[in-house]
């Protein structure tokens, strides 16, 4: 150690030069690695939320969330469909294996989805699977200070 301790004293613009040299190469392996910061992964989840400004839960889960699990029960891939209605609002997540393709999914649980027949203070439900890449990484306030007269 004592001989490196003065190697290093004796020729500090070797030392520098070095520093420098390994620096340069971890710079350039770092931007070399593939690698993303947040990962574009399928969630194998698929939520149907549907909502209705004048409906109490009651009428809600026998209008909607009902005859909307009914049609759902027979999807592959499925693993668990769970539920939860409250006033103007039903929500039905709806959980595949790793099996399942995603996009067609999607795709059937929204043909599925258009073909029920709501009555008509209802909206249309609006089908939705959660990705990281809609994640957002960063958040941006901008806030102007008043004076109070």
């Amino acid at each position: 150690m004592e001989r490196l301790t003065s190697f290093s004293l004796k020729n500090r613009f070797a030392i520098i030069i070095m520093i420098f040299l390994i620096s340069v190469l971890g710079v350039y392996s770092g931007s070399k690695l593939p690698m993303e910061f947040l990962p574009s992964v399928d969630n194998p989840a698929i939520t149907v939320t549907t909502m209705s400004q004048d409906l109490d839960a009651e009428t809600m889960t026998k209008e909607v969330t009902e005859p909307l699990e009914k049609k759902l029960q027979n999807l592959e891939h499925v693993d668990t469909i769970t539920s939860s209605t409250y006033e103007g609002l039903s929500r039905i997540d709806i959980s595949y294996t790793s099996k399942a393709n995603m996009k067609d999914a999607t795709r059937e649980v929204e043909k599925i989805t258009n073909n029920v027949n709501f009555p008509k203070e209802i909206t249309k439900p609006v089908v939705s699977q959660l990705n990281t890449s809609m994640i957002p990484l960063a958040q941006i306030t901008i806030q102007k200070q008043t004076k109070n007269r």
